[in-house]
């Protein structure tokens, strides 16, 4: 999961200075216009309506309630 740290805000250039880990797990910094990196936050929200999957696996909803049932049958 890439994780993206804010380290420092321009007010007079109003430029951010934000940094990340990447797949060589090298710390990359990376300086955006403030206006370009909130249009790159802002794509990242999805629509209102979108149903996303929050737990899949042994958490799903559907499993959850396999092992319910089984565990009261007991």
């Amino acid at each position: 999961m890439l994780c993206l740290c804010v380290s420092e805000f321009n007010v007079e250039s109003n430029m951010v200075i934000f940094w990340f880990v990447d797949e060589n797990k090298v710390k990359q910094f990376v300086a955006l216009h403030a206006f370009l990196f909130i249009e790159c936050l802002v794509r990242l929200i999805p629509d209102k309506n979108l149903k996303l999957i929050c737990y899949y696996g042994l958490y799903s909803r559907r499993t959850m309630f396999k092992l319910l049932e089984s565990a009261r049958c007991v």
